[in-house]
């Protein structure tokens, strides 16, 4: 599963980055101060590995579809399993930095994606750390990145959300759908592969709904290869 991390420039999403992955992400203030997605695998309690995705700020107004620079982040966050929305706590427009993160996630067809809204710097805030309200859908929960106060109830819930509706389930593909096998492996969790007496690929994956719905909606597939 990836796990990606977005929200409006300055949130402090690379310095999260940097504390959940003890990673070297370049964290600035400053505008686009990171251009490319960086990757790195992360083991969350309870849950196992994902692969954690650092992505460039959104900015008002900024039509982020038709920028070159934004597209790599833009192809990550459509495929991602989780969203990290994170948001700087002490910021006064805060609503309107979230109303425009929302616009650009409903612009990539994204808005619906499993997310946790991550509420940093609440060392400028002076707001307490942790889960705001486990019964919140999306999950809040309010950090501190330079601190790490609040990040492991971050992880917990980050863990939780992960989890939910999760099973595993074998997918039979045809030899002649090399394609789809190649997209099973970039969008699900592949525990296991074989082949058959017939030449057909067995794969056993672990799959959430999300992930369920992007599999079959991908060309070539049939419902038949689920066993």
């Amino acid at each position: 599963p990836t796990v990606t991390l977005v929200g409006y420039t300055n949130a402090g999403k690379s310095s999260l980055f940097n504390r959940l992955v003890s990673a070297e992400a370049f964290a600035a203030d400053q505008l686009f101060a990171t251009l490319d997605p960086t990757m790195r695998k992360l083991q969350l309690p309870t849950f196992g590995a994902v692969v954690l995705s650092d992505t460039v700020g959104f900015i008002t107004g900024l039509p982020h579809t038709l920028v070159q620079a934004f597209q790599s982040t833009l192809e990550e966050i459509a495929s991602s399993s989780l969203l990290l929305q994170v948001a700087d706590d002490s910021d006064p427009d805060l609503r309107e930095r979230e109303a425009e993160v929302d616009r650009v996630l409903g612009e990539i067809g994204a808005l619906d994606l499993p997310r946790i809204c991550v509420r940093n710097k609440i060392d400028l805030s002076g707001r307490a750390a942790g889960r705001v309200s486990s019964g919140n859908d999306p999950a809040t929960v309010r950090i501190c990145a330079q601190s790490g106060a609040g990040v492991d109830d971050l992880l917990a819930a980050m863990a939780e959300v992960l989890g939910r509706g999760r099973a595993a389930r074998v997918l039979r593909i045809p030899p002649e759908q090399p394609r789809l096998r190649a997209k099973v492996y970039k969008l699900a969790e592949v525990a296991a592969e074989s082949i058959d007496a017939d030449g057909h690929w067995l794969l056993q994956v672990i799959v959430d709904p999300t992930v369920t719905g992007r599999l079959e909606a991908q060309q070539g597939f049939d419902q038949c290869y689920w066993r």
